[in-house]
């Protein structure tokens, strides 16, 4: 029998390479699961602060400063998105008995952040991957606004 050395390589550079783009894929959805998180965090603190605080000039414009300078100053672990714009006004939502409650809507626009990450933009472009990742999303988060309740 003859040796065959180079076929154990060829079969260990082929599975390594498999192995490390499942790891790596991990390790990345992990960071993009982060920063959804954050931003989340970011929409329920605003809520919550524009909820239990009182307008100023009959606006919130200094918490939209004051959070969008936070998320800039973060930039999110993955650096896929970036942040376009954050919006928080006051709603009011009419329940089933008639009454009317003020709310509090955050709205965060993101960007795709087109320097990001070249693999990603490469690996979402190819036709037989399914995963697709959003171009400019948008989350709103809803609060119920604590300074009109009825004392």
């Amino acid at each position: 029998m003859k040796k065959q050395g180079g076929q154990d390589l060829v079969e260990f550079s082929l599975v390594l390479l498999l192995f490390l783009s499942l790891a790596f894929g991990i390790i990345y959805f992990g960071l993009l699961f982060k920063d959804y998180l954050s931003f989340s965090n970011w929409m329920r603190s605003a809520a919550r602060e524009a909820s239990v605080s009182y307008k100023k000039d009959g606006s919130y414009n200094y918490l939209e400063t004051k959070y969008k300078n936070d998320i800039d100053a973060a930039r999110g672990e993955s650096g896929l998105y970036k942040l376009e714009s954050i919006t928080i006004e006051p709603q009011v939502e009419t329940l089933d008995d008639g009454h009317e409650h003020d709310q509090v809507l955050v709205t965060i626009k993101l960007k795709r952040n087109e320097h990001a990450n070249p693999i990603i933009t490469m690996v979402s472009g190819l036709p037989f991957i399914k995963i697709k990742f959003l171009e400019n999303p948008t989350f709103n988060y809803v609060m119920f606004d604590e300074n009109t309740i009825e004392k």
